[in-house]
């Protein structure tokens, strides 16, 4: 396959010669899969999705992210801890910054095919190696109110005109207000545009529920999962996020709120405007009103809510083709990883859980290149057992 992918390469580049895309040509004519691989890869569209995704990267973080948790360890005068932990985070943050580096070539030049919904991994389905996990892709799938379904694939959804992208209003004969569920698998992310233009970006094992078209009073939609909202200002027309424990009350303005189901923490961060939040079922009165910069954290045990200053950025990373960890536990770093690489997973230990991670994975890479930068920042091996992603001590 190597020398395929050198052909290829020269192929896009302009510099192949005769004898070579003969060479080409025979393989590409050997099979239907190298006929669509050879198709995809050399396709603009495609080349410009990698070209994008190789932008988003940015191999000076991890150096940065050493340097800040050296500065904050020499701080607050835990050298001895620093010792310890040095070591391996000098370790981790060469060894991104050179997988890293090395992503866009992986790309270009991998052998996998492009997934479709017959070769897509579905949660539950053993995988027998590593390299079979792949990264996830554009697709969800649309409940109307009388329980049809519309699946959708690489596009994105939009109201109330989309007869550019082929789509249509998906509203009932007598043009009565559908209520519609938007469901994002893991694996998936997807974006929608509603019919007052407010955009949303779903993340993997995502909901939206929404009406196919707002009222006069008010916009209101529920999600659950993650996702990240750009909503379009409406001075009569409120717009209101619910969540199973909250309700954002959105002044036109963009942030990201994350409640999924199995996290006992929920997440809500303002990027610009304002927002406040309540309980459920609470419009006016018992509100706290949030500034740019804002992270909400929602305990649903206790109920209680703290306010912290962040990067709105590094908490939408996955917008923008990263995961980017803050001083996050395994447990949680290892749940995000299982939604959008859709897999099943199990540690050996439970005190595994627990080992804290500073860094970034680009979301554009397959499994491999995850596991690469974990194992290199730890003393953690990470394999295929019975099916499931084992992690265990070296």
């Amino acid at each position: 396959m190597e020398r395929i992918s050198i052909l290829i390469y020269r192929h896009i580049i302009g510099t192949l010669t005769p004898e070579e895309k003969a060479e080409l040509d025979e393989w590409t004519a050997r099979s239907r899969e190298n006929e669509k691989f050879v198709k995809r890869v050399t396709s603009p569209e495609e080349l410009q999705r990698w070209r994008e995704r190789r932008n988003v990267i940015n191999t000076e973080r991890p150096a940065h992210d050493m340097r800040l948790r050296i500065d904050s360890l020499m701080a607050d005068d835990r050298r001895h801890r620093m010792r310890r932990k040095l070591t391996s985070y000098i370790i981790g943050v060469a060894a991104s910054l050179l997988l890293i580096t090395g992503v866009s070539l992986f790309l270009l030049l991998d052998d996998t095919p492009s997934q479709d919904s017959s070769s897509m991994n579905i949660s539950g389905v053993k995988q027998s190696r590593l390299d079979d996990i792949h990264y996830g892709s554009t697709k969800a799938v649309l409940t109307l109110s009388n329980g049809s379904t519309v699946s959708f694939s690489d596009t994105t959804l939009s109201y109330p005109d989309a007869s550019d992208s082929g789509l249509h209003r998906y509203v009932s004969e007598n043009n009565a207000v559908e209520e519609l569920n938007l469901s994002v698998p893991k694996g998936g992310e997807f974006k929608i545009t509603l019919e007052d233009s407010t955009e949303v970006w779903l993340n993997a094992d995502s909901r939206l529920i929404y009406p196919s078209v707002f009222g006069v009073c008010e916009r209101r939609v529920k999600v659950s999962g993650e996702a990240y909202f750009s909503v379009h200002h409406e001075e009569d027309r409120p717009f209101y996020v619910d969540t199973n424990d909250q309700t954002i009350r959105v002044y036109g303005t963009t942030f990201n709120v994350r409640n999924y189901p199995d996290d006992n923490l929920a997440y809500i961060t303002l990027e610009t405007g304002s927002i406040a939040l309540s309980r459920p079922g609470v419009v006016h009165g018992g509100e706290v009103v949030m500034s740019p910069g804002h992270h909400a954290t929602y305990d649903k045990g206790s109920e209680r809510m703290s306010m912290t200053v962040v990067d709105p950025a590094v908490i939408s990373s996955w917008r923008h083709g990263k995961f980017v960890f803050e001083n996050q536990p395994l447990r949680c770093i290892m749940r995000d990883l299982s939604r959008w690489y859709d897999f099943d997973y199990e540690f050996a230990d439970s005190d595994i859980e627990e080992i804290i991670f500073l860094g970034s994975i680009p979301r554009y890479s397959d499994f491999t290149i995850a596991v690469s930068i974990i194992e290199k920042c730890s003393d953690l091996r990470i394999s295929i057992r019975d099916g499931k992603v084992y992690i265990q001590r070296k």
